[in-house]
């Protein structure tokens, strides 16, 4: 133990063993953390008041005053902290130029009852890709929306390509894991308007005299939204482009928020 540090060398250590696990979604254990990497990342967690519970730290780098005042505060907060060689930092990240600074933090739950009423929200439905979810995420909080709602199958939320897609955003965004019904449910009950996207609709975006509160719903990367889904959008809208191509997920999100911001600065 290096004063409040502890040095562990080897990939067969029983603690390394555990965050591996982790990192895998094999720890049947450990179901309510996740693991992200990089300063960046940690300062939007404790921003935020996300619960960090380990900090594993590159053991030969120098502690700068950087690193130091990030230790001191994990100190504070009784965050466990272990510094590590390249290879553990290497497994644990699962990436081949891993960055100094790894940790744990505890999985939040979000329920409908937490959402404050709202201008607007975001949801997607049967979205599978996991950079296109965290791309969302990251657009979503540029524009100032903190609610998304993931309906049905759509990836996890705290899958490691999802969390580091969104650089951070995961963090500042309350995140609702929810089936159709309750979805339908809570819009139902709130009376959202549901604009969701949809290649076939005869809708432009861009005529459109926007309604509030409403939910803008983006869908499958295939399929788009479902017809259920459909069935329940006070409208359906489209982006129109030259080629008649469809955009990537995170580029039309953020085509539509900007034009709803231009028209409605809210």
């Amino acid at each position: 133990m290096l004063g409040n540090i502890l040095e562990i060398t080897s990939l067969q250590n029983s603690i390394i063993k555990d965050l591996v696990k982790t990192l895998e979604g094999k720890n049947k254990n450990k179901t309510d953390v996740f693991i992200c990497e990089g300063e960046f990342f940690l300062k939007s967690a404790f921003e935020n008041n996300w619960e960090v519970q380990t900090l594993i730290i590159n053991s030969s780098i120098s502690f700068n005053s950087e690193i130091t005042k990030i230790i001191d505060d994990c100190i504070l907060k009784n965050v466990r902290i272990i510094a590590v060689n390249n290879k553990i930092l290497t497994k644990l990240s699962n990436n081949k130029n891993p960055q100094n600074l790894i940790f744990t933090a505890k999985k939040k739950t979000f329920l409908y009852s937490d959402l404050k009423n709202k201008n607007i929200y975001l949801a997607v439905d049967g979205v599978m890709d996991p950079g296109n979810l965290g791309s969302i995420f990251r657009t979503i909080n540029a524009f100032g929306v903190d609610v998304c709602i993931l309906v049905g199958n759509t990836v996890d939320q705290y899958k490691k390509d999802v969390v580091r897609a969104s650089m951070g955003s995961l963090f500042n965004l309350k995140i609702i894991k929810t089936n159709f019904g309750d979805f339908k449910r809570w819009v139902c009950q709130n009376s959202i308007k549901l604009y969701g996207t949809d290649l076939r609709s005869k809708n432009n975006y861009f005529n459109e005299d926007w309604k509030f509160p409403l939910c803008l719903v983006l869908g499958n990367e295939n399929n788009g939204i479902s017809e259920d889904m459909k069935n329940l959008c006070y409208k359906t809208i489209f982006i129109k482009t030259k080629n008649n191509e469809s955009l990537n997920l995170s580029v039309a999100n953020g085509i539509i928020l900007s034009e709803i911001y231009r028209k409605y600065p809210i």
